[in-house]
């Protein structure tokens, strides 16, 4: 409202000021509305720059996809899965008979245990492999097979002989082994 009011302000004024038939501002008064025009537009270019620091520094106060009224919801609920995961894994390695008790990745079973969308390699059936790492029927009966010939993966790693390469990020994500 106000860079409204001063742009009329500055127009009125340039309007005002007596000007020549090529439209230069002529004598003391058309100089003098000129300058005053002149002087408070850039006056309110500066206050503009002021402001636009004051908006930028809110708006990069605020992590990336955050939103001005708090964080996106479905980023939230993706970073929480990703932590509950995190905390998963450490359960996993720590104390491998209690994350089997807890059911950790295993998603066709009922249980309680928010594991964050992990799946177990060691023991989960083959269409929920491939349902929770986005993999094909193919790769995951491969993986079945090569975990029984073996008698269980002791890493994630060890199923890559199987999985496309394009596919290990989401299966580094998403997998762990709990013994069998």
């Amino acid at each position: 409202m106000a860079f409204g009011a001063a742009a009329a302000v500055m127009g009125v004024l340039l309007s005002l000021a007596p000007t020549d038939a090529t439209g230069k501002a002529v004598g003391t008064a058309g100089n003098l509305l000129t300058s005053v025009a002149v002087i408070l537009g850039l006056a309110v270019v500066a206050v503009a720059c002021v402001q636009q620091v004051k908006l930028r520094r809110e708006i990069l106060r605020h992590a990336p996809g955050e939103r001005f009224d708090g964080p996106d919801p479905a980023l939230a609920a993706a970073l929480a899965a990703r932590e509950r995961r995190a905390e998963a894994r450490k359960l996993a390695l720590s104390d491998p008979l209690i994350a089997r008790d807890l059911r950790v990745g295993r998603p066709d079973l009922q249980r309680n245990y928010d594991d964050g969308g992990l799946v177990d390699l060691n023991n989960a059936p083959a269409a929920v492999i491939g349902a929770v790492c986005g993999l094909d029927a193919t790769t995951t009966e491969a993986i079945v097979e090569i975990r029984t010939a073996v008698g269980g993966f002791s890493t994630v790693d060890d199923v890559f002989t199987a999985v496309p390469v394009a596919a290990w990020d989401r299966v580094r994500d998403r997998a762990v082994v709990l013994p069998r």
